[in-house]
């Protein structure tokens, strides 16, 4: 509680500023939620003549202090991003891209097994000495690269390691 003469003042101005930045906020999220309607809704045209409107109001607010200049600098250059994606058509994925970012095969699939797991029938990872290890051997309902349930396989101790997070090391029994 405030109590000299000049912090009780300080405090009713405080929240006069606060509760005007409040309204200006509120008035520039109502605007900028428009103008990415519009993107949305693919209107581009009418949305290239907002975003000056709204880049008008994002400097006006940053002008009297409600907004850091750099933050409305950032909003200014985040919507002209989206106009931006919304006049382009979709660009379809750089095949190299896509195969540099695929995953690297499994020692599983190395090894001949191509297929993928459904469920583990037998399997138990227990902790042995505060380490882990693998009790028994796992034994999985495969379906193969046919697509067909090839029935029950007994799969390497390493790919089962790999779905535990397992050293290859601590799997010898």
């Amino acid at each position: 509680m405030a109590h000299s003469l000049s912090a009780k003042k300080r405090v009713r101005q405080n929240e006069k500023s606060r509760l005007r930045n409040r309204r200006r906020g509120s008035a520039l999220k109502s605007t900028i939620k428009g103008f990415l309607g519009m993107v949305q809704h693919g209107k581009v045209e009418e949305a290239e003549k907002e975003l000056s409107k709204v880049c008008q109001a994002i400097d006006k607010i940053a002008a009297k202090g409600t907004l850091h200049k750099n933050t409305a600098s950032r909003y200014k250059s985040r919507l002209a991003l989206r106009l931006n994606a919304a006049k382009k058509p979709p660009k379809q994925p750089d095949k190299l891209l896509m195969s540099l970012n695929s995953k690297p095969p499994t020692h599983a699939q190395r090894c001949g097994f191509h297929g993928f797991i459904i469920s583990f029938i037998s399997c138990s990872v227990g902790v042995v000495n505060g380490s882990k290890r693998l009790i028994r051997k796992p034994l999985a309902a495969a379906r193969g690269a046919d697509g067909n349930v090839t029935g029950n396989h007994s799969l390497p101790l390493v790919a089962l390691t790999e779905l535990h997070g397992l050293r290859e090391q601590e799997c010898d029994q």
